[in-house]
């Protein structure tokens, strides 16, 4: 029996490419540590960046709620 999820996180990790030394993202864009550190969550509504959980939650709360 599979769990349904309440909630979708965006986590928007990139993956290390040994050859290229750099981290990839799902867009095809190459990162370096750190910028792949500061894009770790995307909002879904205006896909906007966050460096951890709860800037993307503050976003969230301040900006999209009606």
């Amino acid at each position: 029996m599979s769990k349904i999820k309440k909630y979708q996180l965006n986590r928007n990790v990139g993956f290390y490419n040994f050859d290229t030394g750099l981290y990839e993202t799902r867009d095809g864009r190459n990162l370096t540590y750190e910028e792949s550190l500061r894009n770790k969550w995307k909002c879904d509504k205006c896909f906007e960046t966050f460096p951890n959980f709860r800037n993307l939650r503050n976003h969230k709360e301040e900006i999209h709620s009606y």
